[in-house]
């Protein structure tokens, strides 16, 4: 049961932005996800870009079925330019929350994000933005993913550049920023006319450039979809390139975006063979795997609470009777 917003110094309203284009396929989950959260989300607004699928029917329908959601899903439609970032940038400027979330449609948020994430901008009012780790719920071993994920991020956190003053990149899947912050350098985001851009490390570079503090939070927890890794080697590659350009177009040195490249590059094959032998499995049990994703304690807890569980008398008397 969801509940609502009551301390306004610690639980800041949040809406929801995602941006959508021919997502049929896995809209509603992302959309389930939104809204099955221990504090109600202020809004979700899933941002069409000129679908041609059914994508926005089966939002639709999907309201409809559960109309006591009507005042909070929000579909509204980008149809002037194709493209990722006219379509965001259109869902976050008519967003009304304190904080405004903003998640891919492939991502399927921890049921305690919204709670989380207006901890953070509560407590902390110098935290203008806040990204946090990911999983991939569509491979194996998911906590290992997420593992994998928090320690790649500290490493691009320890490659800090003097110059740039960017410490904590921003993660498009998942993420959330402050709406006067928003409001502050939004005018100022690259629309990337031509498509080479990360736009999620475009939005990063403007707020280090006011100097707006980036949190990293380890609990701010998505799982996303690994559908990226099926794509030809050269896709891959030029989709990797998209950081180093970003950097490039800003002037800045590309020391950290090389580091992002080559440790996903490396991995690129061993997970690029796996995924289509998963996907047999994940496409044949697709509704229990997204429904139970966060059902599993190891995925929910803190690393420090798991560990006082697992030395606890009570954990341990019970492995030893092999309960």
């Amino acid at each position: 049961m969801m509940k609502h917003q009551t301390d306004k110094e610690t639980h800041l309203s949040v809406s929801i932005v995602i941006p959508a284009w021919n997502e049929s396929d896995i809209i509603i989950p992302c959309l389930k996800a939104s809204l099955n959260q221990t504090i109600e989300p202020k809004e979700v607004i899933i941002v069409d870009n000129k679908s041609t699928d059914d994508t926005v029917a089966k939002v639709q329908e999907f309201v409809n079925l559960n109309p006591n959601y009507k005042k909070i899903v929000k579909i509204v439609h980008q149809d002037k330019i194709q493209g990722l970032i006219p379509t965001r940038n259109k869902g976050l400027d008519m967003a009304k929350g304190d904080i405004i979330g903003r998640i891919d449609a492939d991502a399927i948020i921890r049921p305690d994000w919204v709670e989380v994430v207006s901890k953070v901008f509560g407590k902390n009012k110098k935290v203008m933005a806040a990204t946090g780790p990911c999983t991939y719920y569509d491979m194996p071993s998911k906590r290992v993913s997420l593992s994998f994920d928090r320690n790649l991020r500290k490493l691009i956190m320890s490659h800090k550049s003097e110059k740039t003053g960017i410490q904590t990149l921003l993660f498009g899947t998942n993420m959330a920023i402050r709406n006067k912050a928003w409001k502050a350098i939004g005018k100022e985001c690259c629309l990337d006319k031509e498509d080479k851009l990360h736009e999620d490390m475009d939005i990063t570079i403007h707020f280090a450039k006011h100097g707006y503090e980036v949190a990293f939070v380890s609990d701010m927890v998505a799982g996303m979809s690994a559908r990226r890794i099926s794509n030809s080697l050269k896709d891959f590659n030029e989709y990797q390139n998209r950081a180093i350009n970003t950097y490039k177009a800003h002037g800045l040195s590309t020391g950290t975006p090389q580091l992002v490249k080559s440790t996903f590059m490396t991995i690129y094959f061993p997970l690029h063979a796996l995924y289509p032998i998963y996907q047999r499995r994940f496409v044949k049990n697709k509704e229990l795997i997204e429904n139970e994703l966060w059902k599993d304690r190891g995925m929910m807890e803190p690393v420090h609470k798991k560990i006082a569980r697992y030395l606890s008398p009570h954990y341990i008397r019970n492995r030893w009777k092999g309960l």
